[in-house]
């Protein structure tokens, strides 16, 4: 399975310069044997600051999925990405790479286990000489058990861990959560 994109947008931002952008991208899947496949996606971004005498930035968009499914019950994956996206900061944008593990377990017949982590490093990039050359590392770790209940519900546990460290000072922080979340499909 394959396929061609091409995507155009205008940002537009309340401080800082507003932005457009144009992409190109392929995708390429591939279903190897009934128990492994693969995704593959890459391309390229233009973006243009709109004020300023910032030229246009071109960076790479790439991303990729392998999945294993050796059970019925049982699915591993993996998936890396690299995107560019808008920041929070004035003129600037993220260059972010991602690198995540998940696993996926049906316990019982009726509980689902769903453990992942990863790693995700974001640079923040700026237009001329306003980037501030901030670099954040961010680990994270999850853990959810969850229940169907009726025919559209669903009862979950977690337990989520996060661990940023940056180069910038006040940026730096971890976090723990623990919670119970309840939902419904109408």
């Amino acid at each position: 399975d394959t396929g061609l994109g091409v995507g155009f947008g205008f940002v537009n931002v309340d401080t800082g310069s507003d932005m457009t952008y144009e992409q190109l991208q392929a995708r390429v899947r591939w279903r190897v044997t009934d128990k492994i496949s693969f995704q593959v996606h890459g391309g390229l971004e233009d973006r243009q600051f709109l004020k300023g005498s910032a030229g246009s930035l071109l960076n790479p968009v790439v991303g990729g999925l392998i999945q294993y499914q050796p059970f019925e019950v049982t699915r591993l994956s993996i998936t890396v990405d690299r995107t560019v996206a808008v920041s929070y900061f004035q003129n600037q944008l993220t260059e972010s790479t991602e690198v995540m593990g998940d696993l996926n377990q049906r316990l019982l017949k009726r509980l689902y286990l769903d453990l992942s982590g990863g790693y995700h490093t974001v640079s923040y990039v700026g237009a001329g000489a306003s980037g501030t050359g901030r670099q954040d590392d961010y680990y994270t770790f999850d853990v959810r058990l969850s229940c169907p209940f009726l025919k559209r519900g669903t009862a979950a546990v977690f337990y989520q861990y996060s661990d940023n460290s940056s180069t910038t000072p006040g940026f730096t922080f971890s976090s723990t959560q623990v919670g119970f979340e309840v939902g419904y499909r109408f």
